[in-house]
C-alpha cells in the first residue's frame, strides 16, 4: 500500500515539474490492488523504454530488473540480508549509476548492519581480485566437464547445472494471475531415454524433446530450451528472460466474433448514478483513537454515504482495526445529513486516494458498509471527507 501511495503522490507533483511518469509494482499478497504478472512486466518494459520514468516497488523487484539505462535505486528501508543489499543495489546498471539507502536518525543497529555488507562487499572484491592473479589447473571433475550455452556478445552462460533454475526462473517471469502460477512440466520415457520438457501456453517455445543418459535428461532438455529460448529472443543476451508485452500476445491470437448475447443490466442500477449534482448524504462521525509505536496524530474523519446505515443512532458503535505497527479504535457517531455537488464528491474522493493516512481510509470505507444493511436496494456509494476544529467539536 505504501508503493501505492507513494506513486499517485509522486504522479501529482512530477508531471508539472519534469514530465516524468512513475508506477508501480507489488506482490500478489497485497489485497488492496492485486497485480498479475503481465501487468508488472508490462510496467517493466516501459520503464525499459522509457516511457515510465520511475518505479516504487516492493522487493518483489529486487532480483531480475535487468534495465542498462537505470542510474538511481532509493532502498527506504534496510536489507535484512547481505544478498538482499547486493541485489537491490546491482539494479542500478548504468555506469557511475548511485544507490541511496535511507536509515532512520538514530538507529544505530541497521547503521552497523550496513557498514557490515560495505565492508563485507570490499571484502569479496579483494580476494577476487588477490585470487584473479593466481594460476590454477583446471580440475578434472564432471561438473567442471559438463556441457553449457554460451553467448558470445556478453560471455554469459548456462550450465547443465544452473539451466534447471534460469527455466523456471523464465516461467515465474511469464503471465499469471492468482488462480495460476506458470511452471515447466517434464516427462521423462526411461526405457527409450527421452525427455519432453513443456512449457506453459504463454510461452512461444511450446515443448523442447532430448534424449541421453537417464541421469542427466532434465538438465539436458533444461540446457536445449535455454538455447532455443535465446535464439527466438525470449531469453537476452545476459539470459535473463526478457519482458515481452502481451499485446502482441494477444494480437496473434485474436479471433473476430459476434456478441448474441443481450447486455444485462440489473434494475437496481439503472438510474443510479454514484456521482449525482445536490445529492443528500448521510454522515456519520468517525472518532479515532491510535495506539501505535510511531508519533503521528490522528484525526477524526467523516463518512458520507449515499443511504443511510442501519444501525442504533442512540447506541454508538466502536471496532478495533490492527494496522501497521498497532491498533487503531474506531467509534462511529450519526452527525447528520449534507448536500454534495459533484464537484464536491469528487473533491472528497481526492482527499480519501491521497491523504496520509489513506491505507487507514480504504480500510474504513470498505469495512463499515459491510457491517450494516441500508435501507432498500439502492446502490451504496461512500467517500470519506476531512473534519476540522477541534478533537471535541470537529465539522466538515
Amino acid at each position: 500500500m505504501t508503493a501505492i501511495v507513494l506513486c499517485r503522490l509522486l504522479n501529482v507533483l512530477l508531471p508539472s515539474l519534469s514530465g516524468w511518469k512513475t508506477e508501480y509494482t507489488a506482490g500478489s499478497s497485497t489485497c488492496f490492488s492485486l497485480q498479475s504478472r503481465m501487468v508488472q512486466n508490462k510496467i517493466v518494459e516501459e520503464f525499459r523504454k522509457g516511457t515510465v520514468n520511475i518505479i516504487v516497488a516492493t522487493s518483489v523487484l529486487e532480483e531480475g530488473l535487468d534495465v542498462q539505462s537505470c542510474n538511481l535505486v532509493v532502498r527506504f528501508d534496510p536489507s535484512a540480508t547481505v544478498c538482499s543489499f547486493i541485489q537491490s543495489r546491482g539494479r542500478a546498471r548504468m555506469q557511475n549509476s548511485e544507490f541511496l539507502l535511507l536509515v532512520k536518525g538514530g538507529d544505530n543497529s541497521s547503521l552497523a548492519r550496513v557498514d557490515n555488507y560495505l565492508a563485507s562487499g570490499q571484502l569479496m572484491r579483494q580476494e577476487s581480485l588477490r585470487h584473479a592473479a593466481v594460476p590454477c589447473q583446471p580440475l578434472d571433475t564432471e561438473i567442471y566437464n559438463e556441457e553449457f550455452y554460451r553467448v558470445d556478445s556478453t560471455g554469459a552462460i548456462v550450465t547443465l547445472s544452473s539451466s534447471v533454475s534460469l527455466i523456471y526462473f523464465y516461467c515465474s517471469r511469464l503471465p499469471s494471475d492468482g488462480y495460476f502460477k506458470p511452471f515447466p512440466r517434464c516427462n521423462i520415457d526411461k526405457e527409450s531415454e527421452k525427455c519432453t520438457l513443456y512449457f506453459p501456453k504463454s510461452c512461444p517455445l511450446p515443448s523442447v524433446t532430448v534424449q541421453g543418459s537417464v541421469k542427466t535428461l532434465k538438465q539436458l532438455a533444461c540446457l536445449e530450451a535455454c538455447k532455443k529460448l535465446h535464439i527466438m529472443g525470449a531469453l537476452t543476451d545476459n539470459l535473463v528472460p526478457d519482458m515481452v508485452e502481451e499485446e502482441d500476445d494477444e494480437e496473434i491470437g485474436h479471433l473476430d466474433y459476434v456478441n448474441e448475447q443481450d447486455i444485462y443490466v440489473p434494475s437496481e442500477l439503472v438510474g443510479q448514478g454514484l456521482i449525482e449534482a445536490g445529492k443528500t448524504y448521510y454522515c456519520y462521525l468517525l472518532e479515532l483513537d491510535s495506539r501505535l509505536s510511531y508519533d503521528i496524530k490522528v484525526d477524526h474523519l467523516m463518512l458520507a454515504a449515499s443511504s443511510e446505515l442501519n444501525f442504533d443512532e442512540d447506541n454508538n458503535l466502536a471496532f478495533e482495526l490492527e494496522v501497521d505497527r498497532g491498533i487503531l479504535t474506531v467509534c462511529i457517531k450519526y452527525a447528520g445529513s449534507i448536500s454534495l455537488t459533484s464537484e464536491q464528491v469528487l473533491t472528497c474522493q481526492q482527499f480519501q486516494n491521497f491523504s496520509e493516512f489513506s491505507i487507514i481510509t480504504i480500510i474504513i470505507s470498505c469495512t463499515i458498509p459491510l457491517m450494516f444493511f441500508t435501507h432498500g436496494k439502492t446502490l451504496l456509494f461512500t467517500t470519506i471527507l476531512p473534519t476540522t476544529g477541534s478533537q471535541q467539536s470537529p465539522i466538515i
